[in-house]
C-alpha cells in the first residue's frame, strides 16, 4: 500500500463506510470498519489493495460531499 492511501488510512481509524469497494471481494455493497491500516467486515480483517482505498477513498468523498470534484469539494469548504 503506498504512503498515500496508509495515511488516509490511518485518518479512518474508529470509522465506518458504506461502499462498493470491494465488490470484487464481496459482490455488495458493505459497512466496513477501519483500524490502523486494516478494514474489518463481519468480525474479518483485511488489508486492502491499493485499487481498493482508492475506491474507499471515492465513496468516502461522496458520502460526505455528494461529489469527487475536487474543485467543487474545495467551492463548498469555501475556498
Amino acid at each position: 500500500m503506498n504512503k498515500q492511501n496508509q495515511e488516509w488510512m490511518r485518518t479512518m481509524n474508529g470509522k465506518e463506510l458504506w461502499t462498493n469497494a470491494f465488490g470484487e471481494r464481496f459482490y455488495e455493497r458493505v459497512c466496513v470498519g477501519f483500524k490502523d491500516l486494516q478494514c474489518v467486515k463481519d468480525g474479518e480483517w483485511f488489508t486492502p489493495t491499493d485499487k481498493e482505498v482508492k475506491a474507499l477513498r471515492d465513496d468516502q468523498l461522496i458520502s460526505e460531499y455528494g461529489t469527487t470534484d475536487m474543485k467543487a469539494i474545495l467551492r463548498m469548504e469555501g475556498f
